[in-house]
This record gives C-alpha cells, sequence and structure tokens, in this order.
C-alpha cells in the first residue's frame, strides 16, 4: 500500500471516529393511539388534532430545526369509520405523506388479525417495530416488522427499539401465530446487541402503557428516552374544557440502577397533542440535557396542510353520507366514560329483549368504550366512535360463582360497566357485594349475561364467559347502539353509580 493510501485510510478513519464521538442535538415529535382519528376531535366548542395540522405543525418545526424525527408510538388502527371502511390503509396515506420514520406496534393492530396489518406493512414507507414478537409461524409478516431500526441524524446512529403490550392476545386478535415474547428481557437483550454494534443512542418506543414503562425504566440499562403508548395518558397537557387532567410531567424522569434519570413521554391520545422533546448527546452518547420537552396542543390555531387535508377529503366521500347521518340527540356533554358504557350495557339488555332473547342483565368491558359523547345531535360517525369494534352481542349462561369472580376480575382492570339494575360494590380491590333488583347474586344460580362478543371469547381474560351456553344475537353492536340512542333520545347523564370500586 502507497503512502498516499496509508494517509487517506488514516483520514478516513479519524474522520469516522470524529463524527461517533462528537456531541448530538436531536428533535423527537411522537404521537401515539391516533385510533384513525384523521380529522379534528371536537370537544366542548373546540376542535384538537387532526392529520393535516400535524403536518403543517411538523413542517413548521423542521423549518427551525434541525435532526428532527417523527415517530409513532401504536394503534394507529381502529377507532372511527375509516378503519373500518379502509383498515388502516387511509390512515397510512397520510402517515407516509407526513414523513414518519419509525412505528411500533400496538395491541389494536392485530383487531383483525394479521393479514390486514400485512396490508398495511407492505406499504409502509418507515419500518414497524417490535423486539418481542416471534413471527416465525407468520413469515410474511416477519418480512416487514422488525425488532428496531437505526435511524441517521447528522451521520450518527440512533436506534429505535419497538415493543408491544404482552397481553395483546387477550385483548386483541393476533391469532395462533404470532407469539409475544416478555417485554422486559426482549429489549434488554436487543440494547445489549445494539451497544456491541456501537450504538450509544437509543429510543425504546413502547406500547404497553405509563406505569409499566416507569417501571422498566427504572431497571433496564442503556435506554436514552422512552416514548409510551397504550394508556392513553396525557402528560404535561394543559387544564383545557372538556381534557383530562394531566396524569404526571412531561418527561416524567425515573432513575435507574446506575442513577441515571431517563425521559419518559407519551401524547395522549387521537393526536389531540404532538409530544416535542429535545435530546442532547454528549460525544459518549450520554444524555447531556433535555434543553425542550412540551406537550404540543394540536388545535385551529394550527393551519391543515393543503395536501394531507386533500387526501382526507378523497377518504372522507365515500363514507360521509353514512357518517354525518343523525341517530339522535346528547342533552349534554358526557366525558364520563362510565356513563358512556353505561349506555353499551344497557343497549346489549336491550337488544335481547327485542330479539325475543331472555336476558338477566348486560355487562361491559370498560375498555370497550372508545369515545365521549358531546351535546347535540349524535350522527352515525359518533355512534361508530364510541363503539367502534363491529362486535357482536351474545347472552351467556354464568353461574352465580363465576359471575363473582368475573367481577373481581374487573375491579383489577377498573371495574366492569354494569347494566340497569344490576349493582355491586369493591372496597380495598375487593368484591364485597353483587346484587341484581337488590338480591344478593346465588352462587349456584345461573345468570343470562349481555355481553359483546370480545367478552364471550374470553377477551381481557375473562375466560369464564367462554364456559357457558350461549345465543348470539343477529344485531351487532353498533346497530343495536344506533337503535338504543334513536329509542332513548336525547340521551342524558345517568347520575347514580351502577358499581363502586
Amino acid at each position: 500500500m502507497s503512502m498516499r493510501s496509508i494517509l487517506g485510510l488514516g483520514i478516513a478513519l479519524l474522520s469516522a471516529v470524529s463524527v461517533a464521538q462528537r456531541p448530538l442535538k436531536v428533535t423527537i415529535l411522537h404521537t401515539n393511539d391516533l385510533h384513525a382519528h384523521m380529522e379534528p376531535t371536537p370537544i366542548r366548542g373546540a376542535t384538537f388534532g387532526g392529520y393535516s395540522r400535524h403536518a403543517t405543525l411538523i413542517k413548521e418545526i423542521k423549518k427551525k430545526e434541525k435532526n428532527v424525527l417523527v415517530l409513532n408510538a401504536g394503534d394507529v388502527f381502529q377507532g372511527t369509520l375509516y378503519f373500518n371502511f379502509y383498515e388502516g390503509l387511509a390512515d397510512l396515506a397520510c402517515l407516509n405523506e407526513i414523513g414518519y420514520q419509525a412505528q411500533t406496534l400496538g395491541n389494536h393492530e392485530f383487531d383483525k388479525g394479521p393479514k390486514p396489518l400485512i396490508e398495511y406493512a407492505k406499504r409502509a414507507n418507515f419500518p414497524l417495530i417490535a423486539c418481542n414478537l416471534d413471527l416465525s409461524g407468520e413469515p410474511e409478516l416477519a418480512k416487514w416488522v422488525k425488532p428496531y431500526t437505526i435511524l441517521e441524524v447528522d451521520k450518527q446512529k440512533v436506534a429505535v427499539i419497538g415493543t408491544i403490550l404482552e397481553d395483546t392476545p387477550n385483548i386483541s386478535s393476533p391469532g395462533p401465530t404470532v407469539k409475544f415474547k416478555p417485554v422486559f428481557d426482549s429489549v434488554q437483550m436487543t440494547i445489549d446487541e445494539l451497544t456491541k454494534q456501537g450504538v450509544n443512542k437509543i429510543v425504546v418506543m413502547t406500547h404497553h402503557g405509563y406505569d409499566d414503562d416507569k417501571r422498566m425504566a427504572a431497571k433496564w440499562k442503556g435506554v436514552d428516552l422512552i416514548i409510551g403508548g397504550h394508556s392513553h395518558t396525557p402528560l404535561g397537557t394543559p387544564n383545557l374544557e372538556g381534557w383530562r387532567a394531566s396524569g404526571g410531567p412531561y418527561p416524567t424522569y425515573v432513575k435507574n440502577e446506575a442513577g441515571e434519570e431517563i425521559p419518559i413521554v407519551q401524547a395522549w391520545e387521537w393526536g389531540k397533542v404532538m409530544g416535542k422533546i429535545t435530546i442532547e448527546f454528549d460525544a459518549k452518547g450520554k444524555v447531556k440535557k433535555v434543553p425542550e420537552a412540551v406537550a404540543l396542543v394540536v388545535d385551529s390555531k394550527i393551519a391543515p396542510d393543503p395536501k394531507i387535508e386533500t387526501l382526507i377529503d378523497a377518504f372522507r366521500k365515500p363514507i360521509e353520507a353514512i357518517s354525518s347521518a343523525k341517530v339522535g340527540v346528547c342533552e349534554q356533554a358526557i366525558t364520563d366514560r362510565t356513563i358512556v358504557g353505561y349506555f353499551l350495557a344497557d343497549t346489549y339488555v336491550a337488544q335481547a329483549k327485542a330479539e325475543g332473547v331472555a336476558v338477566d342483565f348486560g355487562l361491559m368491558n370498560p375498555g370497550g368504550v372508545r369515545a365521549n359523547l358531546e351535546a347535540g345531535d349524535i350522527t352515525y360517525g359518533m355512534a361508530a366512535a364510541v363503539a367502534p369494534f363491529n362486535n357482536g352481542i351474545v347472552v351467556v349462561d354464568v353461574k352465580g360463582a363465576k359471575l363473582l369472580e368475573l367481577l373481581q376480575q374487573g375491579l383489577d382492570k377498573g371495574g366492569l360497566i354494569p347494566s340497569a339494575d344490576f349493582t355491586y360494590e369493591g372496597a380495598g380491590g375487593k368484591l364485597v357485594s353483587a346484587a341484581l333488583r337488590g338480591e344478593a347474586v346465588v352462587a349456584d344460580k345461573i345468570y343470562k349475561v349481555a355481553v359483546n362478543s370480545f367478552m364471550a371469547d374470553g377477551g381481557d381474560s375473562l375466560f369464564a364467559l367462554k364456559e357457558g351456553a350461549r345465543v348470539v344475537l343477529k344485531a351487532s353492536d353498533l346497530d343495536a347502539f344506533q337503535a338504543f340512542i334513536k329509542a332513548n333520545s336525547p340521551l342524558k347523564p345517568i347520575t347514580t353509580p351502577r358499581y363502586k370500586k
């Protein structure tokens, strides 16, 4: 090798070292749990979110700042008629155009099994990531979903690892070909692998909830930032009318076993806010400081992006007539999802009676109540936002002893929502009483309980509902809910609690 070649190689190596070892400032914009809310969501006379506003906001930030990453922490699927009609592909057209660079998978990405997710993944211009999936039984999906992605930022490597909730088989429908591995170990193994590769800036993008994020942040080694989803937790959000109270600071810091403060962020739900966090890394890849961190309110002050607006207009046309059809009226805004859940539990009972099926009472899983009800006209689209899953309704025979077990199980997750005439009470997390029309539940008596098909099939780990004899009703939950609204319009808030935790 000539002296010139040796000098050239030395200069190249020195240049590579200098790039790898210099400080880096990166800004991350992130969303989670969009749930097909392509258009702004109305709340108390104002509107928040909407993909066209997201596009404008991202463009404005990119004009002012360099080294900007755009990430999504899962659950793009399910929540409005856009998903019912397009199964995620309408959302994807917008996310591709906006310029997302990675998405972790959420549990709702599996609501219709692997096939719609495969079609989504094939067309995504960005990687889908989840390190705790075993996709050996689903090779087509395995082509598109990887444990992590490495993004180049100012000639340096920033790794983004994805995770998905281990409990997904109990709350969604991935089927037998998709296996879920323990989150904690899967992430740590992936971090260790990336560290061996020389990657020293690592973001973990999770979809298992704020509390889990805090718990795992304390134990993971080598994480610089956690971007979360699933729990729909508003962090650092302002106190606006009709908004949920903030569930913690943005970011939330958790000290790990090495004494490092790990920032955790999440951007509530439906794109009403967009998270923005700027991190400065030192030359060794350690977080030096976080100069800016804010949950940006996405409101009408942000102009819609014309190109995204055109896309949404095109997707809206086939569903507009159905979506805007008036179903009934809501007397006042109902922002307590438990009260909305009472309406759904009552819906199941009303539909069973309408079809001549014997029924004692109904139960609703709180995770199935997906939206509030605003004051004024209730349209088909609004009803579909409350009950978007297109579940069936099933009347299941449940023995009293099993029913008490189910109620206790429900208390562990916030409480199953009962229909009229059924009440129960917990204290300190323990079930202390349950009664139908004032009479205590009898252990050896059979009760006919109306539930949605997700619950009847053991969803939310309610396996006892799979055991009894059953009658499947003809109407879907959404069709029955529409009929209930029409029959009971105007809807008024139910002020008497039916259960106590």
